[in-house]
């Protein structure tokens, strides 16, 4: 009786091991499967903006996070990732995606300016696709680094800048 009796409790615990690995072995999977839906809209974000920069056209597209659609096209950028929203770091070279303990990164494969408000830009509110900018005038109104909630919308808008009597084309973002 005593051999049975140690033989269930030897199953149990065994029994127990096995649910707690299967358990641990799930969490990590699903941390894994998060960390790669965060990354995916991050790569989707920065190919949205390098194929303006790669366009032969120059034009500027809407990044928004509002479902409705006014007729005006443009990209849709869910506001929310696991029902809270998530940080936007974008520098001149990498976009960030950031929310609690998840974090991603992208380097930009086109040259980027980055502008926090539209205003800061003295020759003109809206910025015309193709519009011709010197290093000068970029220097005064870039920021090196923008911050934002996952709310704010964006402008990408194909421009060019000119440095030392040399037309490069680059991408400026703006925060609306």
């Amino acid at each position: 009786m005593l051999d049975w009796v140690n033989t269930k409790a030897a199953l149990s615990i065994c029994t127990l091991a096995l649910v707690a690995a299967a358990g641990m072995w799930y969490e990590y999977n699903a941390d894994k499967l998060q960390d790669q839906e965060f990354q995916a809209m991050l790569d989707n974000f920065v190919a949205v903006v390098d194929e303006v920069g790669y366009s032969s056209a120059y034009i500027s597209l809407n990044i928004t996070h509002s479902e409705q659609n006014d007729g005006s096209g443009g990209y849709y950028l869910n506001p929310l990732f696991n029902d809270k929203t998530y940080q936007i770091i974008l520098t001149e070279t990498h976009a960030v995606f950031s929310q609690d303990q998840l974090r991603c990164s992208r380097a930009f494969a086109t040259n980027v300016a980055l502008i926090s408000s539209p205003h800061q830009i003295e020759s003109s509110q809206y910025i015309q696709p193709g519009t011709i900018f010197t290093e000068k005038d970029l220097s005064a109104s870039t920021s090196s680094i923008l911050k934002l909630e996952s709310v704010n919308d964006l402008t990408v808008t194909k421009i060019r800048v000119e440095s030392s009597g040399i037309e490069q084309n680059a991408v400026m973002i703006v925060q609306q």
